[in-house]
Order: C-alpha cells, then sequence, then structure tokens
C-alpha cells in the first residue's frame, strides 16, 4: 500500500492486518494501529530527515568534487574528489588524524567564504520576501550562525575526527563575512 489511509467504497480505512509503507525508499511494516496517521507523520519526517542529511552532504561535499589541484594516483594525473581524497590522506598520514595541510584548509576556507556569501545572499531573500522585516534577517544570521556552531564543534569532531581549530578555523571563515554585512547593515 502506498499511503497510510485507502478509500473503500467512500470510507476512509486503514490497512488491515498489517501494512506496508513504502516512502522515500524507506519500508515500513506496522501492525493495525488506533493512529496510523502517526506512523505516516513518523515516516514523513523520518524521509525529510533522510533528503536534508543526503542534501547537506552532497552541499558539503562540492568542494571535493571541484578540487582543482592535479594529483598523481597510480601513475596517472588526476583532479576532483581522488585528488582531494588522496591529499586529505597524506595530510592524516604527515600530521596526524583530523588534521590537514595547509593547502587544504585554505581551500576549504576559500569554499566557507563562497558559502556563507551565498548563504547571506538566501537568508537576505527569506528576511525580506517571507517575513518582510530587518530583525528576521539578524534572528535568522545568528540561527545559521548557532547552526553552524553545532556543526562545527558537535557535528564534525563526530564524523569526521576534527580538531577543535579546525572548527575555530571553519567559524571564523564562515561568519567574518556575515559580520561584515552585519556591520554594514548597521551603519
Amino acid at each position: 500500500m502506498n499511503r497510510c489511509f485507502h478509500w473503500e467504497g467512500g470510507v476512509r480505512k486503514h490497512p488491515a492486518f498489517f501494512g506496508n509503507i513504502h516512502l522515500c525508499d524507506v519500508s515500513v511494516t506496522f501492525f493495525r494501529s488506533t493512529a496510523p496517521a502517526a506512523v505516516c507523520y513518523t515516516i514523513f519526517t523520518f524521509c525529510m530527515k533522510k533528503i536534508l542529511i543526503s542534501f547537506h552532504h552532497w552541499l558539503e561535499t562540492i568542494p571535493d568534487k571541484l578540487y582543482p589541484f592535479k594529483r598523481q594516483i597510480e601513475g596517472k594525473w588526476v583532479r576532483g574528489k581522488q585528488a582531494y581524497a588522496q591529499a586529505v590522506e597524506e595530510g592524516f598520514a604527515l600530521l596526524g588524524p583530523g588534521k590537514l595541510r595547509y593547502r587544504i584548509v585554505f581551500y576549504r576556507g576559500a569554499w566557507h567564504i563562497v558559502g556563507s556569501v551565498v548563504s547571506m545572499i538566501a537568508i537576505t531573500y527569506i528576511a525580506q520576501r517571507v517575513f518582510g522585516s530587518d530583525t528576521a534577517l539578524f534572528v535568522l544570521l545568528g540561527t545559521a550562525t548557532l547552526a553552524l556552531c553545532l556543526q562545527e564543534f558537535i557535528l564534525h569532531p563526530k564524523r569526521y575526527g576534527q580538531t577543535t581549530r579546525k572548527g575555530i578555523f571553519d567559524i571564523v571563515t564562515w561568519v567574518a563575512p556575515m559580520l561584515v554585512y552585519v556591520a554594514y547593515l548597521v551603519s
């Protein structure tokens, strides 16, 4: 069954005995329930979380895919993901886990600045078009900064073994353009 409720003879019914819900490549089997709508909501939330995490991962790996510096791997000169992965591995081997060479740190920092500018444009658009308020702009920028702190100091150390020093550098490269923008708006 492709939805939580189906219609039979104009009556809304939930699946008899067992029901299978296939949504967003997730298959959940549940018993007859008094609240199948809650199951649908849970599955929808799970699917949206899966989609948002996939989108975040896609955004996070754009610099890896566009890595411009060529590297020699197995006798072939390559760019992009393979070259980036090799550069990261060399940095880990040379400096230890979670530490990268300065070339990659500055490359990622440049992408953070680009991401910050794109985020500020999107946040300004949302604040003006959706909320119609300058206060909303400052609230959204503050929320974005808190989300970045969560990402850099909690999520990335768990997922990638990122050091605190790199987290601070990443926060500075994200937040510095935002501070310049806020200073421009306030003046």
